[in-house]
């Protein structure tokens, strides 16, 4: 008959993978040379980023309340919501990547937010 408990060397093994998926996830993690400067370059982009989005939304607003349609409104929400929604709000340098998801992140927001100011700026009153 089969016993459903573990032998010490099953054991063994299953402690040894716990502690490899421990350790692979730390390896992960933004460290070395050339750290400190990959974070700072990727704080600067999604701040910049960040502040873009917000000018953008800024004037999407301003434009929508002086049209009557409600699509440059819905619009306009729209911008505020991804605003935030923003990933610099949330997403945070020191994660384990080094910021780079921020790096990416950052400016496809600032795209979104340029297309719909865009949309705004052109609707026709």
């Amino acid at each position: 008959m089969r016993s459903l408990s573990m032998r010490s060397g099953e054991r063994a093994g299953v402690r040894g993978a716990v502690l490899i998926v421990i350790n692979s996830s730390l390896a992960f993690a933004c460290s070395g040379e050339g750290a400190a400067a990959a974070m700072a370059r990727a704080s600067l982009v999604g701040l910049t980023c960040f502040v873009l989005s917000v000018t953008a939304t800024i004037f999407s607003v301003t434009r929508a309340r002086k049209l009557a349609m409600k699509l440059p409104k819905a619009a306009a929400a729209l911008a505020v919501l991804l605003v935030a929604l923003h990933p610099t709000i949330w997403l945070g340098v020191s994660s384990g990547d080094c910021g780079q998801a921020l790096l990416v992140a950052g400016p496809v927001f600032a795209v979104l937010h340029g297309g719909i100011a865009g949309f705004v700026m052109l609707a026709k009153p």
